[in-house]
């Protein structure tokens, strides 16, 4: 049984500050299944209704999760861009084709969706070269995995130790590493030793990655060199390139 989730990405205000806490109203989701030329298809319908004082964008992001050849979530009802606000500019029309035509497989329409949203200037056009480099995998693996900024960076005052573990990294790529000002440098793999207080209670490291860079911060030397192995083993060649899981990985218990 496929585990389905959808998640609301994406809420714009376009008018005055929030007054009171209803603005969006979710209905229950309900799931069923149809029939189409490919096969029998999950579905889930839902509706979503603005009741609050202002005019929303909204997105809605979906994945699924299956074993083996489960079911697929159907997705050609799930967002009709003929039904969305007349306000509502072409691009984000543009941007749910795109994704649509990444579920289906369909490489032209989705190369087509890419042309008309780099023409109109869409800023979140990196998730769209995202789709077209992933195409005929899930969204779901789309999704949860970034790839790498070619290039790592670490303090100039980096211990020679320290220095090895982010050369060690760079090997790894097959990416240069450069020693740069002591600040965390933007579009690269960052490589930091920092003290956490208290230190007799707070002893790790704490990955944070995302495909504009990549944060790895450790409380000590051996904490480090035990970030860089584990960053390295759990990233995978894909179409080309090096990529990781999005999001954040560390030594230590999350709460909950």
């Amino acid at each position: 049984m496929p585990l389905i989730a959808l998640t609301l990405w994406w809420a714009r205000s376009r008018w005055s500050p929030r007054n009171g806490n209803d603005w969006l109203l979710l209905s229950t989701p309900v799931f069923g299944a149809h029939t189409n030329a490919q096969g029998v298809c999950r579905t889930v319908t839902f509706s979503a209704s603005n009741v609050g004082p202002r005019t929303l964008d909204f997105q809605v992001r979906w994945f699924e999760c299956r074993a083996g050849a489960g079911p697929v979530l159907a997705t050609n009802h799930l967002m009709d861009p003929a039904a969305r606000h007349s306000v509502v500019r072409v691009s984000w029309n543009d941007m749910v084709t795109a994704t649509r035509a990444f579920l289906a497989h369909d490489r032209p329409s989705l190369l087509a969706a890419r042309e008309r949203l780099a023409a109109a200037g869409y800023p979140e056009l990196k998730y769209i070269d995202r789709l077209c480099d992933t195409l005929g995998s899930s969204y779901a693996d789309m999704y949860w995995w970034a790839p790498l900024c070619p290039a790592v960076a670490f303090p100039q005052d980096a211990s020679s130790a320290h220095r090895a573990a982010a050369e060690k990294l760079a090997k790894a790529f097959s990416f240069p590493a450069t020693a740069v000002a002591t600040n965390p440098q933007p579009s690269c793999i960052w490589v930091e030793l920092r003290d956490f207080a208290p230190k007799s209670a707070a002893m790790g490291y704490v990955i944070i990655h995302s495909p504009d860079g990549t944060h790895i911060t450790a409380s000590n030397q051996y904490w480090l060199d035990a970030a860089v192995e584990r960053f390295i083993k759990s990233s995978r060649e894909s179409n080309g390139h090096r990529e990781a899981p999005f999001g954040l990985t560390t030594s230590f218990n999350l709460a909950r």
